[in-house]
């Protein structure tokens, strides 16, 4: 009995030590590029998955010992990626074994890109004061900028510290408990978007820019509101949405604008494969076609145009024909324009030169008349 109440005073004694704080706050919430931090037995990742994902890996540690839980890579970057004034979070996770008599819990992290270090420090000091409670240690590097080049990898060198006396597991990679993450906060998903001449109509492309080729986008779903009078128009305001059917292309999605006029908002929503959702908006035009105008071909008929230059080319000989022989038509000046005409010909002649103009005449009417009348103006003025 002695013995027993010994035990108990002394475990008493423990637990007025501890110190008597408020339970931890909720754990923040990872945003825009988030990895997460998978594998065991030292052989670790930085998947560009949800936690859910990942394979769970944990290490012991106990008060006052420095441990190196080990550097965790990323696949390489298959597309550059730049980025300025970005914040960089770190969540690990860990469970009291016993109660800690401390400060607690803390962890060094180093961010790296190819073994070229982004930054390095260690998180504040986070109390383990709950027993077999899962306790989120967030590490923060706010304001970095780098760039990083494609086949280049992140990697995140992770080691704990237990300042007190007792035990604690760090783990990752399980969902529900432990769903250790790696984020940048800053990045932004680039989308360049046009418009495409097609062989019926046009297609609006929008083609995204990740550091993974989009490898790590699951799908795009497209809503509009449309038409509407003003692209500036808040997106509430645009009335009912439609959802758009969309065709992928490795990094581009397109829609068909064959049944589409006028302007229309977007709403782009990208599921990401780390499960987050990345909304972007914009707004499209598209023109309506004017008709084409229906050019009516001159049907010109062949045998008539022959006959009627056949005709023009008799008719133009015969007259510089006077000219150059003005002998043939002396003592004819007096008379009239078609009498020296026929003066100057055979009545064969006469007879081909009606032959034609009927021929002409009766195939294309009006090839004929224009052509007299180009032959006419060329005899007056010869004549003249």
């Amino acid at each position: 009995m002695a013995r027993a109440a010994i035990v108990c005073i002394t475990f008493a004694l423990m637990l007025s030590a501890v110190p008597n704080v408020a339970a931890h706050d909720e754990p923040p919430v990872a945003a825009g590029m988030i990895l997460a931090l998978s594998g065991s037995g030292g052989d670790f990742d930085l998947i560009r998955e949800t936690p859910a994902e990942a394979s769970q890996g944990s290490r012991d540690i106990v008060g006052g010992v420095d441990v190196d839980l080990g550097v965790w890579l990323s696949a390489p970057l298959e597309n550059d990626i730049s980025i300025v004034s970005g914040d960089i979070m770190v969540v690990m996770w860990a469970l009291p074994l016993v109660p800690v008599i401390g400060d607690g819990i803390e962890f060094t992290i180093t961010v790296s890109i190819d073994g070229e270090v982004i930054d390095s420090h260690t998180s504040d000091v986070v109390s383990m004061i709950e027993p077999l409670i899962w306790t989120a240690v967030p590490w923060f590097a706010p304001n970095i900028e780098f760039n990083a080049s494609a086949g280049q990898q992140f990697e995140l060198h992770a080691g704990a510290m237990l300042d007190g006396v007792g035990s604690a597991r760090v783990q990752w990679g399980n969902e529900m408990d432990s769903p250790a993450t790696f984020s940048i906060e800053n990045w932004l998903l680039v989308r360049e978007e046009s418009q495409v001449p097609t062989e019926e109509s046009s297609q609006l492309e929008a083609k995204f820019n990740t550091p993974w080729n989009c490898s790590d986008i699951d799908a795009v779903t497209l809503e509009t509101k449309g038409p509407v009078d003003d692209h500036d128009m808040a997106w509430e305001d645009g009335g009912e949405s439609e959802t758009r059917a969309l065709t992928r292309e490795e990094c581009t999605f397109a829609l068909d604008l064959a049944q589409i006029e006028g302007t229309h908002l977007t709403l782009w929503k990208v599921s990401m494969s780390d499960g987050g959702i990345i909304n972007q908006s914009g707004n499209f035009e598209v023109m309506a076609l004017e008709p084409e105008g229906v050019t009516q071909p001159l049907h010109v008929n062949l045998l008539g145009g022959v006959m009627g230059a056949l005709l023009a080319g008799v008719l133009l000989v015969a007259e510089v024909s006077r000219k150059v022989y003005p002998e043939r038509f002396e003592g004819q000046e007096s008379l009239g324009y078609f009498e020296r005409l026929q003066s100057g010909f055979s009545a064969e002649q006469l007879a081909v030169i009606g032959i034609a103009v009927l021929v002409g005449a009766l195939t294309n009417l009006t090839v004929t008349i224009m052509l007299f009348a180009v032959l006419y103006a060329s005899l007056w003025s010869i004549n003249d």
